[in-house]
């Protein structure tokens, strides 16, 4: 999957640069594979977990402001919720969602006959 060409946003005044901040998540938070109602999701994160980090690495100065931090990741293609619904908003709950990055290795091989 190539990389989202949306670069930075503007969240609370401020312009954030996405790349920067999704690379740092990505590398902050815990991505395993998780399970849900018997169905596998592969390399995903937590969305609580996610605006937990933003917090706390002063990239959001409150959980609101890192929920906008995550629409605007998700608006903009680094992250997406694992039922791929495009019209599900960011939340700060125990919902899963995955990196544009380990999208191609979370649907590997499904399209192997």
């Amino acid at each position: 999957m190539t990389a989202p060409e949306i670069r930075f946003a503007e969240v609370e005044g401020r312009m954030i640069d996405l790349a920067a901040e999704a690379d740092a998540m990505r590398h902050g938070i815990e991505i395993r594979n998780r399970s849900s109602y018997k169905q596998l999701h592969k390399n995903c994160f937590i969305g609580a977990d996610a605006v937990e980090f933003l917090v706390a690495s002063g990239a959001a100065t409150s959980k609101e402001e890192a929920i906008q931090h995550g629409n605007a990741l998700q608006a903009a293609g680094y992250l997406r919720h694992v039922s791929r619904d495009k019209s599900a908003s960011f939340k700060a709950a125990k919902e899963y969602y995955r990196f544009y990055q380990d999208e191609e290795e979370a649907f590997a091989g499904l399209n192997e006959v």
